[in-house]
């Protein structure tokens, strides 16, 4: 049972009155609660409240077990939808990559001809070249032999 204000006021002058004086009277009010007794709780009322953390830990425990299913369902779907993406760039790659090839292929298969033409061009080029070169070194030879059987004429005649 609780001290009213007017109780609690009347205990202090009575002890204030005694031996104890002034200060003793101060120290039997701080001792003293200012507080309802029944506010208090009692081994029950800690049984109760334990119940009830229990209950609230198991409710907890049970929510945080399905949601980590729900977490690793998640996972599980993720891994799944990276392992078709991938899958799938994967094919695109290769089908890029097979791509890229032939067009190299054919790029080079076209330099090859293109080179074949041109070398074949210079081939004839050069043939002309040295059939001029020969045409005009036997005419120059034949030219000389004129010369040369012209001065032995004139030199013996």
């Amino acid at each position: 049972m609780a001290l009213t204000e007017s109780e609690r006021l009347k205990l202090y002058e009575f002890v204030k009155q005694s031996s104890l004086g002034t200060p003793g009277a101060d120290i039997v009010m701080k001792a003293l609660p200012t507080l309802d007794w029944g506010d208090l709780a009692t081994g029950n009322d800690l049984a109760l409240l334990r119940a009830d953390v229990r209950t609230e830990a198991v409710a907890l425990r049970s929510e945080m077990a399905e949601l980590r299913g729900e977490l690793r369902s998640e996972m599980a779907e993720l891994r799944t939808e990276l392992r078709s993406e991938m899958a799938e760039l994967r094919t695109e790659l290769r089908s890029e990559m097979a791509e890229l090839r032939h067009e190299l292929r054919s790029e080079m298969a076209e330099l090859r001809t293109d080179f074949r033409v041109e070398m074949s061009a210079l081939e004839t080029r050069l043939q002309r070249s040295i059939v001029t070169w020969i045409l005009a070194a036997q005419g120059i030879t034949v030219a000389a032999i004129g010369v040369m059987a012209t001065v032995l004429t004139i030199v013996l005649v």
